[in-house]
C-alpha cells in the first residue's frame, strides 16, 4: 500500500491543470503517491494533455459532467493509498506541503482529515478552516456581520459566524470541516462512513462529509503548517459562472441542515433564512444605487435569490444535480 492517492477533478481548466500536476510531482519528496484524474468531459483538450505530458497518471474520462462527489467517488474506488488527497484543479502545491500532511496524519491517529492552509496567488491567506451551517448562520445569511460583533465583542467565535478567524488560521486546530481544494482523508475512515453525498453536485460535499466523520467519532484538524495556492474559482470561472456557483452553494447549504438536524429545527432554518433572504436583497437593491462595484451586489443577491429558490423551488433538492 502507498501512502498517499491524489485525486483532481477536472472540467475545462487545462492550463490550471497542468500546473497543478507539475507542482504535485515537483514538490512531493517522501510519501509514495499516486495521481488519479477525473475529467468531466471536458471540451478544451485536458485529456489528451494529460495523456501526453503524464502519462504516469491514472485518468478517468467521463462523456459529461458528472459532478465533484461522483466524479471523486468514482476515482477513490480504484485508490491504494492510506490516505486519499481530494486537490483541486486550481490549485499549487508549495515545497513538501504533502508529505508534511502525511507526517501530520500518521502522528495524529484520531484526525480522519486533515486541511492545509490556502493562500492566494499574492501570498495572502485564504479562510479554509470552518464551522458547521446553524440556525444562527442561516438568520445572519453570511460571514460579515457575526466575524464584525465577534472583533468587537472580542470573541474568537460570534454565533453564525462560518469561518475560523485569521489569527487562529495560524494554529494547528480540531475544526468542524476544512475546505475541499485540499482535503486529506484517512482510508479507514472512508471504508467507516462511506463516500462522498452524490446528490451534492458542487459545493458542499466536503461538509457533509465532515459532518459524518465528526459523527463517527473522528477528529477533523486544521493545520497550517502545509501551504498550497488556490486560484479561488478557477473551476468555477473557466466552467459554470459566478452566478450559477453561488445559487449552488445556497442549495447546497439547505439540503446539508435538512439532512442531518429533524423537522423543527429545519423548519426554523427554512423560516429565518427565507425572512432574512428577502429583508437582504431589499438592502442590496439599495445599495446597488449608490455602490460603484455592481458586480459584488450580483453576486450577493444571487446567493439570497438561491437561498429563496432553494426553500420555495419544489425542486430545489435535486436543482444541483442539474447538469451543466
Amino acid at each position: 500500500m502507498i501512502d498517499l492517492s491524489i485525486i483532481i477533478v477536472n472540467w475545462n481548466t487545462k492550463e490550471l491543470l497542468r500546473k497543478c500536476i507539475h507542482s504535485v510531482y515537483e514538490t512531493t519528496r517522501n510519501a509514495t503517491f499516486e495521481v488519479h484524474v477525473v475529467d468531466n468531459g471536458s471540451s478544451d483538450g485536458s485529456t489528451e494533455m494529460v495523456k501526453i505530458e503524464f502519462p504516469q497518471v491514472k485518468l478517468i474520462e467521463n462523456k459529461q459532467n458528472e459532478g465533484f462527489a461522483r466524479a471523486n467517488n468514482k476515482a477513490i474506488h480504484r485508490t491504494k493509498g492510506r490516505y486519499v488527497l481530494l486537490l483541486n484543479s486550481d490549485t499549487v502545491v508549495l515545497t513538501q506541503a504533502l508529505d508534511k500532511m502525511v507526517t501530520f496524519m500518521d502522528a495524529h491517529r484520531q484526525a480522519g482529515v486533515v486541511g492545509c492552509k490556502l493562500v492566494n496567488k499574492d501570498g495572502t491567506l485564504q479562510l479554509s478552516a470552518a464551522w458547521f451551517p446553524s440556525v444562527a448562520k442561516a438568520f445572519f445569511g453570511g460571514n460579515i456581520v457575526p466575524k464584525a460583533l465577534g472583533r468587537l465583542l472580542s470573541m474568537e467565535r460570534f454565533p453564525g459566524q462560518t469561518y475560523l478567524t485569521a489569527k487562529a488560521h495560524e494554529e494547528i486546530r480540531d475544526v468542524d470541516w476544512v475546505f475541499g481544494a485540499c482535503f486529506m482523508v484517512r482510508k479507514a475512515v472512508i471504508d467507516d462512513v462511506g463516500l462522498l453525498d452524490e446528490n451534492l453536485f458542487m459545493y458542499g460535499e466536503e461538509i457533509e462529509w465532515c459532518m459524518r466523520i465528526r459523527k463517527a467519532g473522528w477528529k477533523v484538524m486544521y493545520f497550517p503548517g502545509a501551504k498550497i495556492v488556490h486560484y479561488e474559482g478557477g473551476s468555477t470561472k473557466y466552467a459554470i459562472g459566478v452566478k450559477r456557483a453561488v445559487q449552488r452553494k445556497a442549495f447546497a447549504e439547505r439540503y446539508i441542515y435538512h439532512k442531518h438536524h429533524n423537522v423543527l429545527s429545519s423548519f426554523l432554518y427554512d423560516l429565518l433564512a427565507a425572512t432574512m433572504a428577502i429583508v437582504k436583497l431589499v438592502l442590496w437593491g439599495v445599495l446597488a444605487l449608490i455602490l460603484p462595484n455592481k458586480d459584488s451586489v450580483r453576486k450577493r443577491s444571487s446567493y439570497h435569490l438561491g437561498v429563496l429558490n432553494s426553500i420555495f423551488n419544489s425542486n430545489c433538492m435535486t436543482e444541483h444535480r442539474v447538469r451543466n
